[in-house]
């Protein structure tokens, strides 16, 4: 990943949790749970290799992305990320 060239790293992401959102639903007064962003990072999408792809066909993977961000130790599994009002897990 070393050769990755970070000018191609043009596009904002929203990493965050799910979580309460401060609002109340008025019809039940329990919170509200949806995507609460904790920070946002600039990145470049990344090409998966014809055996990457191959490698992943086993395990039922859909509407995957590859993305690439520089290091942060914020970014964690327990995540989620925003790319254009779609939610994915880290």
């Amino acid at each position: 990943m070393k050769t990755y060239d970070v000018s191609r790293m043009k596009r904002r992401c929203q990493f965050g949790v799910y979580g309460d959102s401060g609002e109340i639903n008025p019809n039940t007064g329990a919170p509200i749970q949806q995507f609460v962003p904790q920070f946002s990072l600039w990145f470049g999408e990344y090409s998966q290799t014809i055996n990457q792809q191959i490698t992943l066909t086993g395990d039922n993977l859909t509407d995957t992305k590859m993305i690439v961000v520089r290091h942060n130790e914020q970014v964690n599994q327990q995540q989620l990320v925003k790319i254009d009002g779609t939610l994915y897990r880290v």
